[in-house]
């Protein structure tokens, strides 16, 4: 059975593990967790006899502002009585590598059973004094008792130096009990300032409170629950909590989430996919979340090649993390402007799928091992957030330039998206954009062959906005298909009988746009949202 994080602590307590490096979210919560373990483990087996490891352990803190000072009674004066004892002036302490040097060199009688938190200590690995203070200390610190806890941010890799010496220990987001609790405590408190709320939040509010917060670290998800709560009426404003969500999960580099307002009801020509999808979501891997990882073709570029360095590093990390998480994955193909972030935007939306934009170029910074770190933080949250069901959907201009192993990944197909194939879905598609810029539908249409949904949206946009009729509208409208003619037509050939069509059942099939204009009604339906 999986330990928890408070009991794989405590084993490490009992067999006298000398250094740790906790990568944790919130470390203030750790270190509270912490102590929360030392208080529940027991120094005996007689019950009689037993009290809590914390009382029997001296507890101080570090970081480069304040040094090094105690936290607990025990702590405090273990701490005085080193300083004095070695005539250490305590500003010497703010440098990391003196606090090793302080460590080690302590005499035997001193600091025993005493555990030291190392704020942000993946900040001080960078220099050989540092990596070396730290290799000193594993075996004087375990022939004592004690411990130094090195407190670092999620993703962070230890030093090859001190790899094998340091334990690494992981704090993981809450889970959705966690979240629950938190919001509960917060309710019990705003109960005893109101006047007449109820018992209890009501179990729909608590469901929707809970999912709005969940994949946060324990401090938001707490300020969150107490600002969207009000202490007078008990009533839950969830939409401030996701709003508060989005604001804190877009802190996180290379992350942000969707905040739009996508419709089914402004998507056609596109029945196939949005079918595809709708028995997914109704399914028994339903997902919590959608992924949405936008023109990944260049996102991944240059992977793999003897100069992509971080990047090659990246997409190995994104390929471990897709198998060992049973990510599903979704690839849309198409011609630029046909729907597929439109149509991405607007099921998630309808089906109450929270959208997690990835931008992987985001993610990446100068600092050695900061690009890592960032996606290792990034896939935690995301984790969290899924609770084991994620979706991630890629929109695609070109597989060609994606690794073999990336597209395998994405294990529940892909939809080409082509330019509306009839004259019947090009009126559709205008349709609802006369409607979206308030176009009169005796303004004429115009000739709208080898045009893109895009195509057709920019050309009603411009005659609302200057106030043209569409026709004259239309003379300033740049086709994709005429304008790249050859990219576009390579693109459509090399999907020919190869991916599923977004917009007719089945496997989609090449045909010439430029030789006349395709008048069948076929695939032409109009699906309401």
């Amino acid at each position: 059975m999986k330990l928890t994080f408070k009991e794989r602590f405590q084993a490490m307590v009992r067999t006298a593990t000398p250094l740790v490096m906790i990568q944790s979210f919130d470390p203030r919560a750790s270190i509270r967790h912490i102590l929360e373990a030392l208080t529940e483990a027991k120094d005996s087996t007689d019950v009689k006899k037993a009290k809590s490891l914390l009382d029997s352990t001296g507890i101080s803190q570090w970081d480069c502002c304040r040094g090094l000072h105690g936290v607990n009674d025990m702590g405090i004066q273990q701490i005085e009585q080193a300083l004095s004892q070695m005539e250490v002036d305590p500003a010497n302490l703010l440098v990391a590598q003196n606090l090793y040097k302080f460590l080690a060199s302590a005499p035997d009688t001193l600091l025993v059973d005493h555990f030291v938190f190392m704020m942000n200590a993946h900040k001080f690995w960078a220099q050989p004094e540092e990596v070396q203070g730290l290799w000193n200390l594993r075996d004087i610190l375990k022939n004592k008792g004690s411990m130094l806890i090195l407190l670092s941010a999620p993703g962070s890799t230890l030093p090859e130096e001190i790899a094998q010496d340091v334990f690494p220990l992981e704090e993981p987001l809450q889970t959705a009990a966690q979240v629950e609790q938190i919001i509960t405590k917060s309710y019990e408190a705003a109960k005893k300032l109101g006047f007449g709320i109820a018992v209890s939040l009501p179990g729909d509010v608590m469901k929707k409170s809970v999912a709005a917060l969940n994949g946060l670290p324990v401090f938001p998800t707490e300020q969150a629950a107490q600002m969207c709560l009000n202490s007078q009426t008990g009533a839950m404003n969830t939409e401030e909590l996701w709003a508060q969500k989005r604001q804190t999960i877009a802190q996180r580099a290379g992350l942000s989430m969707y905040d739009g307002s996508a419709s089914l009801a402004d998507v056609a020509d596109l029945d196939n996919v949005v079918q595809f999808l709708r028995r997914l979501e109704a399914g028994p891997e339903s997902p919590n979340i959608v992924l949405r990882m936008d023109e990944m073709e260049k996102a991944f570029a240059g992977s793999g090649t003897d100069l992509s360095g971080d990047q090659t590093k990246l997409t190995g990390s994104i390929l471990t993390w897709f198998q060992d998480k049973r990510i599903n994955g979704i690839i849309f193909l198409g011609v630029p402007g046909c729907g597929k972030s439109e149509l991405l935007f607007a099921w998630a939306k309808g089906a109450g799928k929270p959208i997690v934009n990835v931008d992987l170029p985001g993610m990446q910074g100068s600092l050695l091992g900061q690009s890592m770190a960032n996606l290792k933080a990034a896939e935690k949250t995301i984790d969290a957030m899924g609770g084991g069901r994620v979706l991630a959907i890629a929109t695609v201009n070109d597989v060609g330039t994606l690794p073999a192993p990336l597209l395998r990944r994405f294990n529940l197909g892909t939809f080409f998206f082509d330019i509306p194939k009839t004259d019947e879905a090009r009126m559709k598609i205008l349709a609802i954009h006369r409607k979206k810029y308030k176009i009169s539908a005796k303004d004429a249409a115009p000739d709208m062959h080898l045009w893109t949904g895009s195509d057709i949206e920019n050309c009603c946009k411009r005659a609302y906005m200057l106030g043209e009729s569409l026709q004259d509208a239309s003379k300033n409208v740049v086709k994709v298909m005429v304008a790249r003619r050859e990219e576009m037509d390579n693109l459509r050939k090399s999907a020919s009988n190869r991916y599923i069509s977004a917009s007719e059942s089945g496997i989609y099939t090449y045909y010439d746009p430029y030789e006349k204009s395709v008048a069948s009604t076929e695939g032409g339906r109009r699906l309401k949202g």
